[in-house]
């Protein structure tokens, strides 16, 4: 699921450093999902089970040398993000400590490294949470930031503290695209059914979808709700429509969140922490 925030988005510059462009990925950065939950060959970055130690780093490089101008901060994420989809975690996050030792003040550094450990093969919490915290302190206006935190409290299943979030979103940048905004809506629904809240979930539908919208967030609010009715047949034909209608990279980040929610099976993700707070 990676809607990214594009080169547009440009981040304020911070003392000593240039403007760098937003590269955070909304909502999570983690690589596009598969609904059997397999992952490529070659880019699996979790073969047999290993831990994230045990993976084979990247080749040694020649250490950067900083600060880094604005050209080189982005093609140096950009290439952390190169690694990320490709599920290069252990290399990802050595690049990023490098870029972090020499421009310690850029924001993008802690929303990637924060949406990488939010990753289904690593799934650290806590250090994700920090991370997308720094982001947000360095840069208020980062939407990245604030959406990758609320999406941590819904990936844990903590559905309270995630629409919480969500409507901080909304109400903190009103003028969301409405590819990203729509996206924000959905999770709010989710959120709903899963709090037990239908009449919620259906207004906000109601207020904010339709079925003429350029985005598929409509059809699936509509599977959503019949899920959590136990109408998986409905919810079916509601995912076949959206699937006739949108393209598949439309659809990818809707799809990926009804697997977060568990109404879609999905055997690359972890079962939930009760422990941490997580439900059903």
């Amino acid at each position: 699921m990676m809607v990214s925030v594009g080169a547009q988005d440009a981040a304020p510059a911070t003392a000593g450093e240039e403007a760098v462009p937003t590269l955070g990925n909304l909502p999570d950065g983690k690589p596009e999902a598969k609904p059997d939950g397999k992952a490529d060959a070659e880019t699996d970055g979790k073969p047999d089970g290993k831990k994230l130690e045990d993976l084979e780093p990247e080749a040694p490089r020649e250490p950067l040398k900083g600060p880094l101008s604005q050209e080189q901060l982005i093609r140096e994420l950009t290439a952390v993000q190169s690694l990320q989809a490709r599920q290069r975690y252990v290399d990802a996050l050595q690049r990023l400590d490098e870029i972090e030792r020499v421009n310690p003040s850029v924001a993008d550094i802690y929303n990637i490294r924060g949406s990488i450990l939010l990753a289904p093969n690593l799934r650290d919490f806590d250090r994700a949470e920090e991370q997308f915290r720094k982001a947000a302190r360095l840069r208020p206006d980062m939407v990245a930031a604030d959406f990758n935190l609320a999406e941590l409290f819904f990936v844990k299943h903590d559905w309270a503290t995630a629409t919480k979030g969500f409507a901080q979103v909304m109400e903190k940048f009103p003028k969301l695209p409405e590819s990203v905004r729509h996206l924000v809506i959905f999770k709010q629904v989710l959120c709903a059914l899963k709090l037990d809240q239908p009449k919620v979930a259906e207004k906000l539908v109601e207020e904010n979808f339709t079925f003429m919208d350029n985005t598929p967030a409509y059809y699936f609010s509509q599977a959503a709700m019949a899920f959590a009715a136990d109408k998986v047949s409905k919810a079916q034909e509601w995912l076949a429509k959206a699937g006739t209608i949108f393209k598949q990279a439309d659809n990818l980040a809707y799809l990926d969140s009804l697997m977060e929610a568990r109404w879609v099976p999905n055997i690359g993700l972890p079962p939930v922490d009760d422990a941490a707070g997580g439900q059903p």
